[in-house]
């Protein structure tokens, strides 16, 4: 009695839901040798597997952008592939919660962006989902939780100064004094020279 290991690749083009394998094995003994041949029919399991690559974020004010990367490690497409992308805290706004990739073929990889907003500076949990359907006619999920944090947010405020009358006086007096001396000056200057 012996047990055999075999494990059969079969490229995703085939179109066949089994394939015979063959298994011949020669013997000897001390009395005979022989041949042992039979014939197995192995079924193909296909899939589709979606897997999150990486995964980054980048802030600036209150404003985040998550940026992330899937491949699909399967051997056959992943159709319909959607992410979706889920706030598991308060405070945080999800802009596009759905982005639509379409069809991953197997050994691919596609990248999407997600937009968000938090109201405070912070921590903030996101829960993003890739749903695909796969060769097995059933829906497949890839769940991958980060973590964001938000350390400033850009507030501007407007300050209004108002100036008083009072402290404007001295240069709405002085400006015409200053200018017409310069006229007198210049005006002598010229007329001297002149002469």
């Amino acid at each position: 009695s012996f047990k055999v290991n075999a494990k059969v690749y079969c490229p995703p083009d085939v179109q066949a839901n089994s394939l015979p394998i063959t298994i011949s094995v020669t013997y000897k003994t001390l009395q005979t040798t022989g041949t042992y041949t039979k014939t197995y029919i192995v079924p193909l399991v296909r899939k589709a597997e979606v897997a999150f690559t990486e995964v980054q974020y980048t802030t600036s004010g209150s404003s985040v952008i998550i940026r992330g990367q899937l491949v699909n490690v399967g051997d056959y497409d992943a159709k319909y592939l959607t992410v979706y992308a889920e706030s598991l805290s308060e405070g945080l706004t999800i802009e596009n919660p759905t982005t639509y990739l379409g069809t991953l073929a197997a050994g691919e990889g596609t990248s999407f962006l997600i937009y968000a907003s938090a109201e405070n500076s912070g921590k903030y949990g996101l829960k993003l989902s890739a749903k695909y359907y796969g060769p097995d006619m059933e829906w497949h999920e890839t769940v991958e939780e980060i973590n964001v944090e938000v350390k400033t947010i850009a507030e501007k405020e407007e300050k209004v100064s108002h100036v008083k009358y009072e402290e404007l006086m001295p240069i709405i007096i002085g400006l015409p004094i200053v200018t017409l001396i310069i006229g007198f000056i210049m005006g002598r200057y010229t007329r001297w020279k002149s002469v």
